[in-house]
Parts: structure tokens; sequence; C-alpha cells
């Protein structure tokens, strides 16, 4: 059971009008919800099947708050292809949304993490889908005719808790317990590519990213435990995070980290890995260090910027990125 399967289930049997003095509870400090967040995976475009399409070159930069990708194509055929490109968001759990543990982009919108793509500079305008699924039922158009929001990311979703009724019908579509209560929400369009000729795609997003405040009396024991293994962190790294902590005049200094998840989805580049899939990880804003695993999974990385030619980076692995916040 996870940090918040075990929450939620706590939450389950407090009375409606006590939820949210229970989530403050339960966060470190007596923090409010809003506070802390949990981060849901990113990923990048997926292709349609087409022999003829070749991946020339990825370049994926990640900071705080903007993912980008960079993808070079080329039509090697002497005939145009036609393929359809998907960008899926990721899935939001209907509980993470009611017990605001979830921190979107932009609220009330099914973009809500600000999805734009350009096609050789060109603005594409994708179709947009979203469905509520609970397992592996449809059930979007009982869910939509109960007049419930229509995106999990509508602002003050969580104020369904306050209704009996809406509280009854979220437990009727079976938000609550397993297999859950998910928004599926993915952009796609048709996408032509003249015969041998490169087609440029850049779009950009921001992440689901999970927030968590960290004291300095937390910086010693989440740099040697909670961050050292999945992070790849070494002694050097671990002895810097501690002595900026250290180095803090106030006794009682909070500063964040950041985590975001990004997971290679398959059908993104299947001729990439001869070509390179170049990784840029760039500490921007409030945040001062970034650290990582290399994609290798074997080494690690720490500082503002990170780089790497990703040739080992396989579909559906995931990389797990984290920021820290500035310190003075």
């Amino acid at each position: 059971m996870s940090f918040y399967d075990d929450r939620l289930s706590m939450m389950r049997k407090t009375a409606l009008p006590l939820w949210v003095l229970v989530f403050a509870v339960l966060l470190p400090n007596g923090l409010q919800a809003a506070d802390s967040s949990t981060a849901l995976p990113s990923t990048g475009l997926i292709f349609g099947d087409n022999d003829h399409l070749k991946t020339e070159r990825v370049t994926l930069t990640i900071s705080p708050t903007m993912i980008r990708h960079h993808y070079t194509l080329r039509n090697i055929s002497d005939r145009p292809a036609t393929v359809r490109i998907t960008f899926p968001l990721p899935d939001i759990p209907v509980e993470l949304a009611l017990y605001g543990a979830l921190s979107f982009p932009v609220y009330g919108d099914i973009n809500f993490v600000g999805f734009k793509t350009l096609v050789d500079n060109q603005a594409v305008k994708a179709i947009a889908e979203r469905k509520i699924y609970s397992g592996d039922k449809d059930i979007t158009g009982d869910y939509l005719q109960n007049g419930l929001p229509d995106t999990f990311s509508a602002p003050h979703f969580s104020q369904l808790l306050n209704s009996e009724y809406k509280y009854a019908l979220l437990t009727k579509f079976g938000a609550f317990g397993k297999p859950g209560t998910v928004q599926k929400t993915r952009f796609h369009w048709l996408q032509s590519f003249p015969p041998r000729q490169q087609v440029e795609i850049q779009h950009r997003y921001q992440p689901m990213a999970g927030i968590t405040p960290v004291w300095d009396s937390e910086a010693r024991s989440f740099a040697q435990k909670k961050w050292k293994d999945k992070y790849c962190l070494s002694e050097e790294s671990i002895a810097k995070i501690i002595d900026d902590f250290r180095a803090i005049e106030d006794k009682d200094f909070l500063t964040s980290a950041l985590e975001i998840e990004y997971i290679r989805p398959d059908g993104t580049d299947s001729a990439s890995a001869a070509n390179g899939f170049d990784l840029h990880v760039i500490s921007d804003g409030n945040y001062r260090y970034a650290a990582m695993c290399m994609p290798d999974g074997r080494t690690g990385s720490f500082g503002k910027k990170l780089n790497a030619l990703a040739k080992h980076f396989k579909p559906n692995s995931a990389l797990n990125i984290l920021f820290l916040g500035a310190f003075h």
C-alpha cells in the first residue's frame, strides 16, 4: 500500500465535514493539502505505425515548469505518408483530485497541462478526447448526465465531497476503492509527411509535478535515505545538499523538493536509438539543483544543468528527476 493509498483509506472512514482537517494532520508539520502534491507521469508523442517514417533525432528538455520535445522525422519513401500522432495526458485518479493531492498547471480545462504543438513552426489544432473510466468500463456518458464536472481539474472539484448526493454519485460510479475511477485524456491528429522530406515537430507542456515541503531538519535524512537510491545521489552530492542547509541561518528554514517522472512510451521513436536521444535537465526559477539517475540506470548526475545522450533510454522506462528549491 502506497503513502496515498494508506491515507486515502483512512480519510474514507472519516465524516465528510472533517476530511480537510484530517488531510492537514496527515501531512508533515500540519501543512495544508495545497502545500504538497503527488507527481503524475509525463510522456512523449506516440506515432502510428508506418515503416517509411524514420525518427532522426529527438531532443527532450525537462525543467520544473516545462517539458519540451523536438522531433526530427523523415519520410524515407517516394510516396506521401499519413500518420496519426497521439499525446496522452497523465491519467487522473479521482481520489487524488478529490482530496487535493494534485496540482494542475491549468485548472478547469481538459488540456490541464497546457499542451501545444508546432509542425514546421505552424501550430497544430489537435483533437481532444476525455473519457471517464471505472476500471475497464467507460462511464463517461453516465458520469456527465448526472451533472458532475466534465474534468477532474475543475476548480473546487473537491467540493463535491460537501454534497451527500454527489458523494453518493461518485460512490455509485466506483470513485472509491479498487479499481477506482480515472480520467483519461489524449490529443491526436493526422499528420502528413511528404516523400523524402524532413519534418520538425515540437511540443511542450507543463509537468504534473509532485511538490514536497522540506524543512532544514529533514534535509540530512531525505538526502541519505529517501532520495539517495531513487536519484542516484553520490556521497559528494549528499554532502552538498547537507552543507547548503547547514549554511542557513534560520533554524527552521523551509524549501521544497519537486519530483518529475517521465516515461518514454512505445511508438515514439523506433529509429532514434542509433541516432541519439538528447536529454537536457535544467534547474530554473527557484530550483537550484537537479538530480537523477542517468538513463543507463547505473550512474547519477547532480547539478544546475544535466545533459545526456540517452541511447539506453528504452521505451516504457521511467526517468525520475528531483529539483531542489532555493535555499537562500
